[in-house]
């Protein structure tokens, strides 16, 4: 009885010294990636058209257009948003505000996602998103916006702008919103 009992209390002293850094490597964030790998699934299988809009140098957006996509290569953006690579998980802070829950990079981090955020609510959630690169011959930036309502993607934003060495920077928008 002395010995399982000294042995119950030496697993205790082990667990509760055991190093937290270990079990936050395992944290988990919002699955982006697979909400919008589950949109490309749905909006296929449905064959969802949009009426898409664009912009170029603030040229104003330009007359809409439906179009049948490819939604791999319309959501690509949207589906880098992978924060639960093991190699990100702890790159990123979390902070919940009312119904968003933002996952901000920590200020020693240098990756291109900055932010991401998702606001849920009466069963609409949307998603913003900033992802910026910049090296001595190149800086671009992209702000993501997608709204999700009754479990179905229904409207999409892409901003931002690029910028090449040598060359001005060019802006540009693209404006969707999915057709039932």
């Amino acid at each position: 009885m002395k010995i399982s009992l000294a042995l119950l209390l030496v697993a205790f002293l082990s667990i509760s010294c055991f190093d937290s850094s270990e079990t936050a490597s395992n944290k988990q964030v919002f699955d982006f990636k697979l909400l919008f790998q589950k949109q490309v699934e749905l909006l296929t299988a449905k064959e969802r058209k949009v009426l898409k809009r664009s912009s170029f140098n603030f040229s104003g957006l330009g007359t809409p257009s439906v179009l049948s996509v490819n939604w791999d290569k319309e959501l690509e953006l949207f589906l880098q948003l992978d924060l639960n690579k093991p190699a990100l998980r702890m790159s990123y802070d979390s902070i919940l505000v009312g119904y968003t829950k933002v996952y901000k990079l920590k200020s020693t981090e240098n990756l291109p996602i900055k932010y991401v955020a998702i606001n849920s609510f009466n069963g609409k959630a949307n998603i913003l998103a900033k992802v910026k690169v910049s090296n001595m011959l190149y800086d671009s930036e992209k702000n993501l916006n997608a709204t999700i309502e009754s479990g179905e993607l229904s409207f999409y934003k892409i901003t931002g702008f690029q910028k090449i060495v040598f060359f001005p920077k060019s802006f540009y928008a693209i404006s969707a919103k999915v057709k039932k």
